[in-house]
């Protein structure tokens, strides 16, 4: 049987690197949020068939913690998501990069994606979140 919780557990990591992989604004249209999920609905089920069943060494899940990361990065109050609809200020329009929070001024938004001035790093479009002035 624990067999079947690690397979578990290795669909759930791969589906999570996938989630994170998937611009932001487009997860909503992919089903691969509806999958970790009931990856995560059968996992739950496991472990409670094998704490039934007598078993008290339990592996706890890997992505358990990215879950909470990606709530973390993208459920911040202070921002919104870049989406298809987001358009620029005359003054220009504040983005937060979501990998290191630090902000740059756009203009426009006739771009796929922009390298992050402060880490370095090219983050795509819909990644970007709107910072609040």
């Amino acid at each position: 049987m624990d067999n079947k919780l690690e397979l578990l557990y290795d669909i759930e990591g791969s589906l999570a690197v996938l989630e994170l992989r998937i611009p932001y604004g487009l997860r909503k249209s992919s089903q691969v949020s509806r999958a970790v999920y009931c990856v995560g609905q059968l996992i739950e089920e496991e472990i409670k068939s094998q704490t039934k069943q007598g078993n008290k060494h339990i592996i706890p899940s890997y992505a358990d913690g990215k879950y909470q990361e990606i709530e973390f990065e993208y459920n911040t109050e202070d921002s919104k998501p870049v989406t298809k609809h987001t358009r620029a200020k005359k003054d220009g329009t504040l983005l937060l990069c979501p990998k290191c929070k630090d902000t740059f001024c756009v203009y426009h938004f006739s771009w796929t994606a922009l390298m992050c001035l402060n880490c370095g790093t090219s983050v795509n479009k819909y990644d970007w979140r709107i910072a609040d002035e």
